[in-house]
């Protein structure tokens, strides 16, 4: 039996074995369902896949406006009939040359220039881990991961032996991780990330009579030093005063 036919009779065991992020997916196709009953029906008993039954789903909830709503019965059948014998990746292509024809031809954009069709899911899972789905323009996609995700050999030309997906996610993570640094991010929560940085008063002071040591890329820190302009472009700098027996009034929020 095909593993992704979901039966009725065991809906709770499917959600409780399924991976993370999974059955929340399963949940949001179940309500997705009941409004196209013959979908439903078919993945009740078994007629079709999970698989199926989403590449269904996804296509009336990306249909263009101004189709007649008589029209839609006929595009669930002829779906239907085609995922007894199709794979869902053999229906999700036929499901987009019928969306492609019921596109009004004056209104009709690439699918790539289309941003209508731009979707991102992205859960968190376990141990502190999170998963990302993602329907975007592959072109952009492509060049922004493309020089980031090639192989790099070691410093003695050893081979890199990470594989494809792991040098693409090490490179969408660089993605993110440059852009954080960036410092150009909106305000989460009407707040930048913040750090708070304390020293005596007395320390600085002393440090003024002292050459402090080289260190490469970083500047001295004197009790008259302003933000660097990297740091004044992503963040707020608040000056605290204190002495040794009280707490400082305001530690730079």
């Amino acid at each position: 039996m095909d593993p992704t036919v979901v039966h009725a009779e065991r809906p709770v065991g499917i959600l409780a074995t399924a991976a993370p992020g999974a059955a929340t997916a399963i949940v949001n196709l179940g309500k997705a369902l009941t409004e196209w009953a013959d979908t439903a029906a078919a993945l009740d008993t078994g007629s079709i896949g999970v698989g199926h039954a989403k590449v269904i789903v996804g296509f009336f909830a990306r249909l263009p406006d101004g189709v007649p709503a008589e029209a839609l019965p006929e595009c669930e059948t002829y779906l239907l009939q085609a995922a007894a014998g199709e794979n869902p990746a053999e229906l999700a292509r036929r499901a987009a040359a019928l969306r492609h024809l019921l596109e009004p031809i004056q209104d009709s954009l690439p699918d790539a220039e289309n941003t209508d069709l731009n979707e991102l899911f992205a859960a968190t899972t376990l141990g502190g881990r999170g998963m990302v789905k993602a329907d975007l323009d592959a072109e952009m996609l492509h060049a922004a991961l493309s020089a980031l995700s090639k192989p790099q050999p070691g410093e003695d030309g050893a081979r890199d032996t990470r594989s494809p997906a792991l040098r693409r996610a090490e490179a969408f993570a660089e993605l993110l991780r440059r852009h954080l640094n960036h410092g150009d991010n909106p305000v989460e929560c009407y707040e930048r990330p913040h750090v708070s940085f304390l020293m005596r008063e007395e320390d600085l002071t002393a440090a003024e009579d002292t050459e402090p040591p080289a260190v490469p890329g970083v500047s001295p820190v004197t009790a008259n030093s302003p933000p660097s302009a990297s740091t004044a472009k992503a963040s707020r700098s608040t000056s605290a005063a204190a002495n040794a027996s009280s707490p400082p009034d305001n530690a730079g929020r």
